[in-house]
């Protein structure tokens, strides 16, 4: 006997005058508070699994803006092209496996950095290239394009954050 059909019995042992239909109301009363009580434990674990998910994207997220930044600010006379490409191509595909999680998380999908990364890449290169070297010619030009890079970036980074936050 579990402890509502035992509290059920000694009132109804205990009490006088009670009809029956009384007794189903009171029954009915019990029964409400039950799925009311068990609806609202239901609804808080979803709202619950649903933020630490949140949580956990938006730290990815920000982890990685955290990288583009960090390899913004890595590019420097000296460093080949070669490992310029390959600090990117790391990333982007970070980039990549975030947005498919995100994709198939929230049905939301987040615009592609590679197009950025291409445009900061092929300036790099020309620089390079008018200067005959293999290794990253860090003036004015490539400066300003550096920067509106990051700029992109910080911006479409915030923009992912706040369409996570809202789904």
């Amino acid at each position: 006997m579990n402890i509502l059909e035992v509290i059920i019995f000694n009132f109804y042992t205990n009490t006088t005058g009670l009809d029956n239909s009384d007794i189903i109301s009171i029954i009915g009363i019990f029964v409400d508070i039950a799925i009311a009580i068990g609806l609202v434990i239901f609804v808080n674990i979803k709202i619950s699994q649903k933020s630490r998910l949140k949580d956990f994207f938006i730290d990815d997220i920000v982890a990685l803006r955290n990288e583009y930044n960090e390899y913004t600010n890595l590019i420097s006379d000296g460093q080949t092209i070669q490992e310029c490409s390959r600090k990117a191509k790391k990333i982007n595909s970070k980039f990549a496996i975030l947005n498919d999680f995100i994709l198939e998380s929230f049905k939301m999908k987040i615009p592609q950095i590679s197009e950025y990364q291409f445009q900061l890449l092929t300036k790099i290169v020309n620089i390079a290239e008018e200067n005959n070297s293999d290794k990253v010619i860090y003036n004015d030009e490539l400066m300003m394009v550096v920067e509106e890079f990051h700029n992109k970036i910080n911006i479409l980074f915030t923009e992912i954050i706040c369409n996570v936050v809202k789904k």
